[in-house]
């Protein structure tokens, strides 16, 4: 039986472009016990990280046309490719709003809110993963983003959740 899993967009940039995790990411997106997912928003967080990585020079204009084809034709047979809905916009801010609640109950009184992996500040694209996945029925999440994995396991205690170690995020 294979496992449904999301694909935070940090794991595709990483596998399509020389990161550190890089290789932890393509072993990943080659092991065949996962039915791997994706969403419309992973989709164009992957379009604007693989272009602002061609602006920057970490990429030339060939090996980004290159990458680009292999990440559509992977889109088009490989993946599952899950559409972001109303309901997942909403379900993403009261992601934030519990994390909130929850950094405020664990900070000392009087004293201002800091992120930390304990209760992590959780950016919006990344509470609309969480959401997505949620709604995908995904069994687990995989990220190389810490904090945004330590969110995952705080909202949703039963979704194991896939991170690279050595990841520095």
């Amino acid at each position: 039986m294979t496992t449904r899993l999301y694909l935070d967009t940090s794991v595709l940039v990483a596998a399509f472009s020389a990161e550190g995790s890089s290789a932890w990411a393509q072993q990943l997106l080659g092991n065949t016990d996962y039915v791997m997912l994706v969403s419309d928003w992973t989709v164009t967080e992957f379009h604007a990280s693989m272009h602002a990585k061609a602006r920057r020079g970490e990429l030339d204009l060939g090996t980004l046309g290159e990458r680009m084809a292999t990440f559509r034709l992977a889109l088009g047979s490989v993946w599952i490719w899950q559409a972001v809905r109303r309901a997942d916009f909403s379900a993403a801010a009261v992601y934030s709003e519990v994390l909130f609640a929850m950094s405020q109950v664990a900070r000392p009184a009087g004293k201002p809110s800091k992120p930390s992996l304990s209760v992590p500040w959780l950016r919006s694209a990344d509470a609309l993963h969480i959401a997505v996945a949620k709604s995908a029925r995904a069994e687990s999440f995989a990220t190389l983003d810490h904090q945004q994995a330590t969110a995952v396991t705080l909202l949703n205690s039963k979704m194991p959740v896939t991170c690279d170690p050595a990841a520095k995020t």
